[in-house]
């Protein structure tokens, strides 16, 4: 599913960080620029943003994928995936790059 970015009409605020600034932010997830998956899960993945902003979990092809095989969470990023029945699919780049090690 493609990412859903608020635009807004009319808008009067001077600084506004959508209109001016240019900041893409996905109304169905809440995620912004480089904390955006590659495609819109569906479900509000604020929680979990930073996570997703230093590269280490995807949301593609319908399913979330680890890109790194040990993740440390915060209590709150636990708690997300936990609610949320997020199960990881390692990116088989990565086995690869262990495996040469």
């Amino acid at each position: 599913m493609k990412h859903k970015y608020i635009q807004h009409k009319h808008c009067e605020e001077d600084n506004c960080y959508i209109c001016h600034g240019g900041l893409s932010v996905c109304s169905i997830c809440g995620c912004a620029e480089g904390g955006l998956t590659s495609e819109c899960s569906n479900i509000n993945c604020k929680q979990i943003e930073d996570l997703i902003y230093i590269g280490h979990i995807d949301f593609k092809d319908n399913k979330w994928i680890s890109k790194k095989t040990n993740i440390i969470l915060n209590e709150d990023e636990l708690k997300f995936i936990k609610e949320n029945n997020i199960k990881f699919k390692i990116m088989e780049k990565e086995r690869d790059d262990q495996r040469a090690v």
